[in-house]
C-alpha cells in the first residue's frame, strides 16, 4: 500500500466519543459529579450578578436608566423578592456575589485540572501494566517508537480530550443560564443571536472535519515512522 494509502484513517465516531465519556466517568467518579456542580453553581452565580446589577441600578434611584418597556416576569419576580434594598446592600450583595464568583472559578479550575491528571495517570498505569503483563513473543512484535507514542502522546491526547470535555460542561452551564437571562431582555434579539451562532457552526463544520482529518493523519504518520 502506497503512504498516502496508509495515512488515510477514520476519524472516530459518535461511538468512540461516548466510549470514552464513560471511561472518564469510571476514572472520576463521584468528582465528576462535584465538578459538575461547581460549574453549575458558576452558572448560577454569572446569572445572580447580572441580575444584581438591575437591583443595583434600581436602587441606585438614577433617573433615566429605567428600561422603555415593562421588565420581563423574571425580572419582576426579582425585584419583587428582593423589595427596594438600600444602595451599600444592594453594592454589598453585588460584591459578595462577585466574589463567590470568582472563588468558584477558581475551584472549578483546580477540579478540571486535578480531574485531568487523575484521568492521564490512571489510563497510562493501564497501559504500563498492560505492556508488562504482554507476552515476550507478543511483546517483539511492537517497535519501541509504538510503546513511546503510547505512554507519552496518545496519554497526554486523552488528557487534552479530558479537559476540553470538562470545559465544554463549564461553558455549557454558564451559557445555558445566560441564555435564560437573555431570552427573558429581549426574546428576539436572543434568537437572532442564537441563528447566527447556528450559522456560524454550519459554516465551520468543514474547517473542524479537515483539521479531525489532520490530527489523524499525524497520528498516523507518527506509527509509520
Amino acid at each position: 500500500a502506497s503512504r498516502h494509502s496508509r495515512l488515510t484513517v477514520t476519524s472516530p465516531g459518535i461511538q468512540t466519543v461516548w466510549s470514552f465519556c464513560r471511561t472518564v466517568l469510571r476514572i472520576t467518579g463521584w468528582r465528576f459529579a462535584e465538578a459538575l456542580v461547581l460549574m453549575a453553581s458558576l452558572g448560577l452565580t454569572s446569572g445572580a450578578s447580572i441580575l444584581l446589577l438591575i437591583v443595583l441600578v434600581n436602587a441606585s434611584g438614577l433617573e433615566g436608566v429605567q428600561p422603555a418597556q415593562e421588565p420581563s416576569p423574571l425580572f419582576g419576580y426579582v425585584l419583587a423578592v428582593v423589595g427596594n434594598p438600600s444602595l451599600p446592600v444592594a453594592l454589598a450583595s453585588f460584591v459578595a456575589v462577585t466574589m463567590l464568583q470568582g472563588w468558584l472559578s477558581w475551584r472549578q479550575a483546580r477540579s478540571v485540572v486535578a480531574l485531568t491528571q487523575e484521568v492521564m495517570l490512571e489510563l497510562r498505569q493501564r497501559l504500563f501494566t498492560a505492556i508488562c503483563r504482554t507476552e515476550w513473543t507478543v511483546f517483539s512484535r511492537y517497535r519501541s517508537s509504538d510503546l513511546i507514542e503510547g505512554l507519552i502522546e496518545k496519554i497526554d491526547r486523552a488528557g487534552q480530550a479530558t479537559y476540553a470535555l470538562l470545559s465544554l460542561c463549564a461553558s455549557l452551564a454558564t451559557a445555558t443560564v445566560l441564555a435564560v437571562l437573555a431570552l427573558n431582555i429581549s426574546p428576539s434579539m436572543t434568537a437572532l443571536i442564537l441563528a447566527a451562532g447556528a450559522l456560524l457552526a454550519v459554516l465551520l463544520a468543514g474547517h473542524r472535519r479537515k483539521a479531525a482529518q489532520v490530527g489523524e493523519e499525524l497520528s498516523a504518520a507518527d506509527r509509520f515512522m
